[in-house]
């Protein structure tokens, strides 16, 4: 199918409707070349397989007759022994070509065939070859299908202000937006994963009772100013107090965070401390309820909290013998905010970190903790300290 070498001249309008016309035809019109190409592309195919089958024709022919047979058609006497080439160029005995005819004999093509008034050449079975034609014409057999159907598609330059012209701009103008989009898309970063909120600050844990029993009176000691600071007065001494009682109540208030309740809690719990050495059995019925506070202490996020209940925790192991050993049990449930806050170090570069010689750094208070609970704890002391804590390495 040949597409028409000049397109018609339309009329185009301004609307919508128009220009949506003019892209349907110019559509139309690119079907149809592409069309034109499929008939091409079949036309060779078509021409391969023709030659083919001549080709066997031929083969089969010199096998059953050895050679071509012709009988004496038309007047001609006697039969001749032609080769194929002989005929295929029209060479070698009489010229057949003054016929105007081409002798049948009894092959499968028999019959009297016309011969082509251009060459004068016979054509076997009733068809002249493309190679036959193109010899005549004065073209290469090979070079046969750069000289058919190039003239099928005549290119042509789109003319600016035309309606191809402006489709294409169109076309342009849609993909650029679509590119410009999906870089933007890939430049914009994506959304950030939500935070683990590992040293976050834990849920409430309930209500500290420790400045409610202050202000009952329930507490065996009271604040004492001086010209030093705060100090603690006791009713009684720390001997005859019930330890039970009271020193899980004053591990308890360690997690306050506002004066005197935190002076009060974290001094009470060492004078304690200090007043039981030589007497174990004060401390080792508390350890249960000492252990809970102390976690909930470590579990509270908050580095002055946290540095207050290690320091109890190495006063705790070190008031009696014993105590460490009584401790190791505990480690699981204490250890866990150790190893969360062991590698949290600040980073100052070539400054000085002041908090190391006042006790404030997380990350020393945490290795002396550790060491001091390895010391105490006995034989097993390191192996569940390493369970919990896996960067520990021994100091014995």
């Amino acid at each position: 199918m040949k597409p028409s070498s000049s397109a018609p001249n339309i009329p185009t309008t301004r609307t919508g409707r128009g220009n949506g016309i003019m892209e349907l035809r110019l559509q139309k019109k690119l079907m149809e070349q592409q069309l034109a190409v499929l008939n091409m592309n079949e036309a060779k195919v078509s021409n391969v397989l023709e030659k083919k089958r001549a080709k066997k024709l031929r083969e089969k022919r010199g096998v059953a007759g050895g050679g071509n047979s012709w009988g004496n058609a038309d007047g001609l006497a006697g039969q001749r022994s032609v080769s194929a080439t002989q005929l295929e160029l029209g060479v070698g005995g009489n010229s057949f070509g003054g016929t105007g005819r081409s002798l049948g004999g009894t092959g499968p093509m028999g019959g009297m065939r016309d011969v082509s008034p251009i060459d004068g050449r016979h054509q076997m079975g009733g068809s002249q070859t493309r190679d036959q034609h193109n010899e005549v014409h004065g073209h290469h057999p090979h070079h046969h299908h750069h000289q058919v159907d190039h003239h099928r598609i005549a290119p042509r330059t789109i003319k600016p202000g035309s309606d191809a012209d402006r489709v294409r701009k169109k076309f342009l103008l849609r993909q650029a937006g679509q590119t410009l989009k999906r870089e933007e898309r890939e430049r914009r970063p994506g959304p950030r994963p939500p935070k683990a909120g590992a040293y976050r600050r834990a849920n409430e844990q309930g209500e500290i009772l420790f400045p409610i029993r202050y202000k009952r009176g329930e507490l065996p000691c009271s604040i004492e100013h001086k010209s030093s600071g705060y100090a603690l007065l006791w009713i009684c001494p720390l001997q005859t107090l019930d330890y039970e009682h009271y020193l899980p109540m004053f591990f308890e208030g360690i997690r306050c965070t506002e004066d005197p309740y935190k002076y009060m809690a974290s001094q009470g719990v060492m004078e304690l401390l200090d007043a039981s050495k030589g007497y174990p059995e004060r401390i080792l019925p508390t350890l249960p309820e000492v252990v809970k506070y102390l976690r909930m202490a470590l579990m509270s996020k908050l580095p002055d909290i946290i540095i207050t209940a290690l320091r109890c925790i190495q006063s705790l192991v070190l008031c009696n013998v014993g105590i460490g050993e009584a401790m190791v049990p505990y480690y699981r449930q204490l250890l866990s905010v150790f190893n969360l806050f062991r590698g949290k170090r600040r980073n100052l570069g070539d400054g000085m970190d002041y908090g190391q010689r006042k006790g404030d750094d997380i990350n020393s208070v945490i290795d002396e903790t550790l060491e001091v609970l390895e010391r105490t704890g006995g034989e097993d002391s390191f192996a569940n300290i390493k369970y919990m804590v896996p960067t520990y390495e021994s100091c014995l």
